[in-house]
């Protein structure tokens, strides 16, 4: 991985643990969990206009890749 791309991985992974309890607390509200985390990866740089809307595939893969 290039070094920007490691850099949003890294805040991907951290952003999510972080968050975890959100995904634990209600299967129901996964979504607004994943808005969460998007936040949170706005608020370190992420741009605007960056479309986030597949995070959650993003996660699903490095799950798989690095387990």
């Amino acid at each position: 991985m290039l070094g920007r791309q490691e850099e949003w991985v890294q805040n991907l992974i951290s952003a999510r643990t972080d968050l975890e309890h959100l995904f634990k607390f209600s299967e129901k509200n996964i979504q607004q969990a994943w808005r969460e985390v998007e936040k949170r990866l706005r608020t370190v740089g992420i741009p605007v206009d960056h479309s986030l809307l597949d995070i959650e595939d993003v996660w699903i893969h490095l799950l798989r890749t690095y387990k």
